[in-house]
């Protein structure tokens, strides 16, 4: 991406696809890198990459809110079993929507439902930081919504969640929950023998909770 910097776009976490463009977590050079979708062209001019110091989040997260896209999370390339303490590794927020109801998973530790956030109040949660394209959420992970949230569930240490129809599933380290989606009660709950991976869970269409542990095992429950 800039030959006298020798430095670019790395592989470093996940992929997401928004408004016709391909996002990719890429490391503490440039991160987000950002694709054209259509013919793969990469949109990010790298002359910034001339001053060769670290702008961008290293996390391998990321997440959309309203038209943004912020990074977090731990860095790929650390042993995932040694935290590293920075704001924006423990302090982030994942907001996705059925269109009746949106929910929040906020900093792992909590799941909360609200009725339709209008985008310009999640558009205006996040901050472009020095490097453009580059968001952050303001004050990290504390999203200023003034509605009261329908429900709330705390859920400390949790690793991966799943939004259903009429559910969300929670995945902890040491069992699965599914929350009712109109007032948060538990439908169910499920106890499982190893931890499930960061972002370990899928839904097949028939209903089923499908989990990637890490001793290296999928279950499927339901």
């Amino acid at each position: 991406m800039n030959a006298k910097a020798r430095s670019g776009i790395g592989v470093q976490g996940h992929l997401l696809l928004n408004d016709g463009k391909l996002y990719l977590a890429g490391g503490n050079a440039v991160s987000p890198g950002i694709y054209d979708a259509s013919n793969g062209k990469c949109l990010i001019n790298g002359d910034f990459l001339d001053n060769c110091q670290s702008v961008s989040i290293r996390g391998w997260e990321l997440y959309l809110i309203g038209d943004k896209i912020v990074v977090g999370g731990q860095p790929f390339y650390g042993d995932p079993n040694y935290s590293v303490m920075d704001a924006t590794v423990f302090e982030k927020a994942l907001h996705t929507t059925t269109g009746e109801k949106d929910i929040l998973w906020m900093n792992d530790n909590e799941i909360r439902c609200y009725n339709p956030i209008d985008k310009k109040i999640l558009n205006n949660c996040v901050s472009e930081r020095e490097f453009p394209g580059n968001f952050i959420v303001r004050s990290w992970g504390k999203l200023d919504i003034e509605n009261k949230p329908v429900w709330e569930h705390k859920c400390e240490g949790s690793v991966a969640v799943a939004l259903c129809k009429n559910a969300v599933v929670v995945a902890k380290e040491n069992e699965v929950i599914a929350l009712d989606l109109k007032d948060g009660k538990t439908l169910w709950k499920h106890p499982l023998p190893v931890s499930p991976v960061r972002w370990g869970i899928a839904v097949g269409s028939n209903g089923h909770i499908i989990l990637t542990l890490k001793n290296g095992s999928v279950i499927c429950i339901g």
